[in-house]
């Protein structure tokens, strides 16, 4: 069967054997759901292929998402086949007959005129027919009518009608319905070694199921990405999505209307965990109809075991949402979040994650630093000193000539000798509360440098005392920390109060 069709083989078989059934008189209609890429019509395809080399008539109609398509527009395409019998003119009686003939009297006439048409020509064709009507989503409520009434009379005919929808707004009685889920990891992995030809590193399927969401147009399209660079055989890291699977991916959300589009932006700036609350503190209008119309469009996912939370159906959607942001809009939509989150009480790791990115001048520069500061401090508290680390660093970013920071910042691993505890002691960040005025002691062992204590000073410099003494072997923000025997500065002895912050 191929690439396209991993893990959709029972899905074939079924249709197959609605077919031999439809054949032996007794019709079916099958209805294929699933969101957009996961592969409805790949297999459509694949049974129409076997129902041909079968021998089988197949007729082909397709709904079409402009508003001015005429009624039963599937239906008028599936007709125009040229079989005898067959004709669209079929349906262009309505309001034809009587003259006192209500239009819904003159539709149910030509519904069943239609029926018995098609009856009539799969009972005398070997193997019957097989019917195909796709994008039923965009379908008109006349076609979902007269597909209502094929399925409550289908069961004595030779017809196999196959539909394909994302959705349907009402309940096709006597379908049988084939729902398409998106692929887990393993078989993610299986697509890819078929992709690659070769052995795919371990890393690879996670990632991309990630990405993709495990539906298979994207997984596709990432594979493709991967096997052109040649990257699947080695370990899984960073990737540049391509401008065209971001604008295939981002179609599902150029249907939706502009307030939820606008939503949607704040949502993928949130992150790939969308908090309820925080999304409607920051939007501009009530999100609740908003929200019901991207989960309607398979955008949004909710979870009912937590209705606070929200997800994209993709990580692919998420970033191609994001994307489509201009810089303005991406610096303002994470300055409402930081402040929305302040608000909230939440982790200051994640205020600080959008404090970041939202930099434009001194002040937001400031509310960064100070808020890398506090996710630095929870770090500590959490005894997480890599995370502590990153966000001291982060900070000193922002504030390079700051004292205490570039004192308690993250520091390289000791290069000169020492035990195992000692290297690992040196990577860590110094934990102590920034002071908010006077002197600072810091009588913490900074091991693996030499320095048994230290103190916050300004910039050593040439006095009536003297140069500052001779460096060993750590250095604090004013260069060189002096031996702890002699002063380490003029400033020490002299009685000059160290800086305020």
């Amino acid at each position: 069967m191929g690439t396209r069709l991993v893990a959709r083989v029972a899905e074939v078989v079924a249709l197959d054997r609605l077919r031999a059934d439809a054949a032996a008189g007794s019709g079916a209609v099958a209805l294929l759901t699933g969101e957009a890429g996961i592969g409805k019509t790949a297999v459509v395809e694949e049974a129409v292929a076997r129902a041909a080399a079968a021998g089988v008539t197949v007729l082909t109609g397709r709904a079409d998402p402009d508003e001015g398509a005429p009624a039963f527009w599937p239906w008028r395409r599936l007709l125009d086949c040229g079989l005898p019998g067959l004709t669209p003119d079929l349906l262009d009686t309505v309001g034809a007959g009587d003259t006192g003939e209500t239009p819904a009297a003159a539709r149910f006439r030509v519904m069943h005129a239609v029926l018995g048409a098609l009856r009539t020509a799969a009972a005398g064709r070997d193997g019957g027919l097989v019917l195909v009507l796709e994008d039923l989503h965009w379908a008109d409520p006349a076609s979902l009518a007269l597909l209502e009434l094929v399925c409550r009379e289908v069961a004595g005919t030779r017809l196999l009608v196959i539909a394909t929808a994302r959705t349907l707004d009402r309940e096709l009685a006597g379908a049988e319905t084939l729902a398409l889920t998106p692929w887990d990891p393993p078989t993610v992995a299986t697509y890819l070694a078929q992709r690659a030809g070769t052995a795919v590193h371990a890393s690879w399927p996670g990632v991309v199921h990630r990405l993709g969401g495990g539906n298979p147009l994207y997984t596709r399209e990432l594979a493709r990405l991967l096997a052109a660079g040649d990257r699947l055989r080695h370990p899984a890291g960073g990737m540049d999505l391509p401008d065209g699977l971001l604008r295939l991916v981002g179609r599902r959300i150029a249907a939706l209307s502009p307030p939820t589009r606008e939503m949607l932006g704040l949502a993928a700036a949130l992150g790939a965990d969308v908090d309820v609350t925080v999304l409607g503190r920051i939007a501009a209008t009530p999100i609740e109809p908003l929200v019901t119309e991207a989960i309607d469009a398979g955008v949004l996912v909710e979870d009912p075991w937590a209705p606070d939370r929200l997800r994209f159906a993709h990580e692919l959607v998420r970033q191609a949402r994001y994307a489509a942001l201009s810089r303005p809009e991406r610096i303002d939509a994470h300055r409402r979040i930081a402040d929305a989150l302040e608000v909230s009480g939440a982790r200051p790791g994640e205020t600080a994650r959008h404090r970041v990115r939202a930099v434009v001048d001194e002040a937001s520069r400031r509310a960064a630093r100070q808020a890398c500061e506090a996710a630095a401090r929870a770090a500590t508290r959490q005894r997480d000193h890599s995370a502590a680390a990153t966000w001291l660093g982060q900070a000193l970013e922002f504030a390079p000539d700051d004292p205490w920071l570039r004192l308690a910042g993250p520091r390289p691993p000791a290069t000169t000798g020492g035990s195992r505890s000692r290297s690992r002691t040196a990577t860590r960040p110094w934990r102590w509360p920034r002071p908010s005025g006077g002197r600072i002691s810091a009588r913490r062992r900074h091991r693996g440098y030499g320095v048994s204590a230290a103190r916050w000073h300004p910039p050593c410099s040439t006095s009536a005392s003297g140069p500052s003494p001779s460096p060993v072997h750590c250095r604090t923000p004013c260069g060189p920390v002096s031996s702890p025997s002699r002063p380490p500065c003029s400033w020490r002895s002299a009685g000059t109060p160290a800086p305020s912050r």
